[in-house]
């Protein structure tokens, strides 16, 4: 018996000597000492560690934090960058000026490419058989089948012609990438029906359209392919894209909503991603920098004239150019003239801007 209490009695003792051990054995020394010992300050009140632990809201810095509340209300740009509501007055002067110039279209046999509304549209015919199909509804639907894959099969031919800048056309791609051609088959998989199917002279007629710019369109499908062309023209002149930035900022305080190149009745051939060069073929403008193909927002071109713009009542936001020549994918423009406009802020405002025009006369 006596052995079995020194054993207990020496595990006791060892199981003892961890501190921890001990404040589980010896629990009312524990609370005794907690009573006469005064609390660590950290665990005085309760609410202390959240006050630790909120975070302290830093003051914005002043050039970024508008001055009155008056500030927000006004056009004003935020370090330069356009913001939502001048945006949108561009936009809705823009739209003034959509609904009244002439749309710029590039017409094909059976088809066209509209560069102001933006979409690629081809047409397809196929006969009714009714000798081979004795239900009405059924020759029909399978003529309006077949007229569909007609309008693709044209809607492919028009798209390989169409420029996509000075040196490229989209055949060009197709044949030269798989990946390339994969994208624009899928382009045209995606075409849509504008309209119902027409029923004429036995036929049945369809019009099939893809986006140029937009979400599955010609432009988002090619835009990884597009070489470099600030590369090249800077190998070439040795100056700077996108403009002279040592020359007075004229468009700082300007609501630009749009470009009138002045060709002087020289016709212009449009390009999904044209450059606009001087003289001496130095880059002041890479419209291919500007295009985003998650948005798909890319400036429109318009067929216009001053008087148009004079009758809409339309005085500001507009940046008039003369242009001295025309190519496929280039627009030159006088170089002692276009050293005082900002190109860099063009690009940033047609960037930001929906509905950015370029105007031609």
């Amino acid at each position: 018996m006596m052995k079995k209490i020194t054993i207990i009695l020496v595990i006791c003792l060892f199981y003892a000597n961890s501190p921890a051990n001990a404040q589980r054995i010896f629990w009312w020394k524990k609370d005794k000492s907690e009573k006469e010992q005064p609390q660590p300050q950290r665990e005085a009140t309760p609410n202390q560690p959240q006050r630790e632990t909120t975070p302290t809201v830093q003051p914005e810095p002043a050039s970024t934090r508008p001055t009155s509340p008056a500030a927000n209300d006004t056009p004003a740009r935020d370090n330069g960058r356009i913001t939502p509501d001048v945006a949108n007055r561009i936009n809705r002067e823009n739209d003034r000026i959509r609904n009244t110039a002439e749309p710029v279209v590039t017409e094909s046999p059976n088809g066209n490419v509209n560069w102001t509304e933006q979409f690629i549209e081809a047409k397809g015919e196929s006969v009714i058989d009714s000798e081979r199909f004795s239900n009405v509804g059924q020759a029909r639907a399978m003529a309006t089948r077949g007229a569909i894959v007609v309008a693709q099969r044209n809607l492919l031919e028009i798209i390989q012609g169409v420029q996509v800048t000075s040196e490229t056309v989209v055949i060009d791609m197709v044949t030269t990438s798989d990946v390339i051609k994969t994208k624009v088959e899928g382009v045209i998989k995606g075409a849509v029906m504008f309209g119902d199917p027409i029923e004429k002279n036995g036929m049945i007629e369809v019009i099939m359209r893809v986006p140029l710019y937009g979400n599955n369109g010609l432009a988002g499908a090619v835009y990884d392919a597009v070489p470099d062309q600030s590369a090249a023209f800077q190998a070439a002149s040795g100056s700077k894209a996108a403009g002279d930035k040592s020359t007075v900022d004229k468009m700082k305080d300007e609501l630009l909503g749009s470009i009138f190149f002045d060709f002087k009745g020289q016709k212009f051939d449009p390009s999904l991603f044209p450059v606009v060069l001087d003289e001496n073929n130095n880059l002041l403008l890479d419209l291919s920098k500007i295009y985003d193909p998650q948005k798909g927002n890319f400036p429109s071109y318009l067929n216009a004239s001053r008087e148009l713009l004079d009758n809409l009542g339309i005085k500001e936001g507009v940046q008039f150019i003369d242009a001295i020549s025309t190519q496929p994918g280039v627009i030159k423009v006088d170089t002692g003239k276009s050293k005082g406009i900002n190109w860099t802020r063009i690009g940033e405002i047609a960037g930001a801007v929906g509905k950015f025009l370029l105007l031609f006369l």
